[in-house]
């Protein structure tokens, strides 16, 4: 399984919790201050080193507004299962309206699943966490396929 996050509170919290449930994470991020983060232990890669095709990928862009759309244009353009967006109903919004207008398929956008995780009233950075996570893994085992391929 590989889960793609980038750095924010909930990001690292999420990257600590997912070992647990047999996920491995690909943590990334557009900001370096937020590489260096304490939150964040490890960082994987680079976007462009992570393969374009992954049967189960589930990807969670949480980058507190460094890079939102850079995100999940890179997002859109990989294999996935499912991609989650943290953030508020409205700025979901007008990123949709920004990727639509820089050529991205209206039919992809709309697979942005935002506020991305389970509705467990979360507020702390842990509980988006298990929120997130447990959103991934009902996507897991039920066999979910939210969005599949690039195309």
């Amino acid at each position: 399984m590989k889960p793609t996050r980038f750095p924010a509170p909930a990001a690292g919290v999420s990257e600590r919790m997912a070992g647990t449930f047999d996920l491995d994470v690909a943590l990334l991020g557009t900001n370096p201050k937020q590489l260096n983060d304490p939150l964040n232990y490890k960082v994987h890669g680079e976007m462009e080193e992570i393969a374009k095709e992954h049967p189960h990928r589930y990807i969670i862009v949480s980058t507190q507004s460094s890079g939102d759309k850079a995100a999940l244009e890179w997002g859109l353009g990989l294999s996935a299962r499912h991609i989650g967006f943290v953030g508020s109903k409205r700025k979901i919004a007008h990123l949709r309206e920004k990727l639509i207008d820089s050529g991205a398929k209206p039919s992809a956008v709309a697979h942005i699943q935002s506020p991305t995780g389970i509705d467990i009233g979360a507020v702390t950075p842990q509980e988006i966490a298990l929120s997130i996570l447990a959103d991934i893994i009902r996507i897991r085992r039920y066999k979910i396929n939210n969005r599949k391929s690039t195309s």
